[in-house]
Parts: structure tokens; C-alpha cells; sequence
């Protein structure tokens, strides 16, 4: 599969990449080899076994939820305790790819796994991921956007101009924040469609296709 450019082998029963995996992976391919890679949130999507197909050898993803039979090594927990545990350290790159936005909320309770009911959650995961990252490592976010930040029904956030720099952004040098639509959910095809900042703030959030805000965030050294 050819995104910008880039060829990546992907197989064939991974099925379509979602639109914000594409915009990862169209991201992704500067990074030298080797790297040592965290996915939070490696639940349903298959990025981390991408990497691992494409030659990069330690990747590890952690979700709640345990996942058998995957290229990767796979962590089954609470990825905020796991950070302040120590368990998690020291990683080059760490991405989330649409995952921030549910912690805390009940999507995860009615999963029946042990998690936390904290609407500051989404914050706290992203200190979590400051505190795993090298010095100068990066972070690769994606999280729903719109003209104004709301919970729906305890499942999801999106996020406005102020919250994305209050709640995902803080305490990181911004590298990159793009928006895009879903290329296929509009029509349009491959790849995601950007759009610009100020097109993104006219979006009503839960509007379908949804913007996606793409962010690329560098740890200060």
C-alpha cells in the first residue's frame, strides 16, 4: 500500500487502515530503524503490527484489553498507572491513534475491564506519555476536533482550538497540527482530505464525516 509516496507492506487481513493510520504512516517513515515504539490504545487498529511487518523490531503496545496472536509485544493494563509505575520507559516514539479521547470515560467501564471513571483522564494519559518518552522524543496523536470541546454520552471527547492546546498539547513543542476528514466517509477516496484550521473550526462536532486533529509533539530535552 502507497500512502504519499511510501510503500508499506500491509497483509491483506488487516483489512483497510482507518484514515487516521493512514495519516500516521504517511508521518511515520522518517524515523530511522532501530526505534524503540509504543502504541497506547493498541486495541482494534493494526499500526504497531505494521511496524513490526516493515522492519521495526521493539514495539510494544499496551491496552486495556488483551490481544492474542499479535506481532508485537502487548501489554494488557492501565497505561497511567503502567507509566507511573515505571514499568513503561525510555521509548523514542510513542503514538495514540484515536485512543485518548475515550480514557475515563464509560466505554471503557462497560467493557467490564478495571478502569477509572475521571474526566481528566485524557490529560493525565497524555503526562503519562511525556513521562515514557526520552528527552526529545516524539509523540504522534490523533483526537477528534471540532468548534467546540464536549463528552458525548461518556464515550468520546472532541476537542477545540483551546482544549487541544490545554489537555493533548501541554508541557510539548508542537511539530506538527494538521486536520483532516475522512477521505472515504466523504466521498472523495484515499488519501484523508486536509483540511485547515479555521475549516475545522466550523465542523459541529459529532458531524460525519468528523475533522481529526493530527498531531506530531516533540518531549523537551
Amino acid at each position: 500500500m502507497d500512502y504519499k509516496g511510501l510503500a508499506w507492506k500491509i497483509k491483506p487481513e488487516y483489512g483497510d487502515c482507518d484514515e487516521d493510520v493512514k495519516k500516521f504512516l504517511s508521518k511515520f517513515y522518517e524515523l530511522d530503524h532501530p526505534t524503540k515504539i509504543l502504541e497506547v490504545g493498541a486495541n482494534q487498529e493494526f499500526a504497531a503490527d505494521i511496524l513490526v511487518d516493515n522492519g521495526w523490531t521493539d514495539v510494544t503496545g499496551v491496552d486495556l484489553f488483551d490481544r492474542e496472536n499479535r506481532g508485537y509485544k502487548h501489554i494488557a493494563g492501565d497505561f497511567v498507572h503502567l507509566a507511573e509505575s515505571g514499568e513503561l520507559k525510555d521509548f523514542d516514539v510513542v503514538f495514540s491513534l484515536s485512543a485518548i479521547e475515550h480514557f475515563g470515560l464509560e466505554v471503557y467501564k462497560a467493557s467490564g475491564r478495571e478502569a477509572p471513571w475521571d474526566v481528566d483522564y485524557d490529560s493525565k494519559a497524555m503526562g503519562a506519555i511525556k513521562k515514557v518518552l526520552k528527552p526529545g522524543g516524539t509523540a504522534y496523536i490523533t483526537v477528534p476536533y471540532g468548534k467546540e470541546h464536549t463528552v458525548s454520552l461518556g464515550h468520546w471527547r472532541a476537542y477545540d482550538r483551546t482544549t487541544l492546546r490545554d489537555r493533548i498539547e501541554n508541557g510539548f513543542e508542537v511539530m506538527e497540527r494538521s486536520f483532516f476528514l475522512s477521505a472515504q466517509a466523504a466521498g472523495i477516496g484515499d488519501p484523508p482530505m486536509d483540511v485547515s484550521i479555521e475549516q475545522a473550526d466550523s465542523y459541529d462536532v459529532g458531524s460525519y464525516p468528523h475533522v481529526t486533529a493530527f498531531l506530531k509533539l516533540r518531549k523537551p530535552c
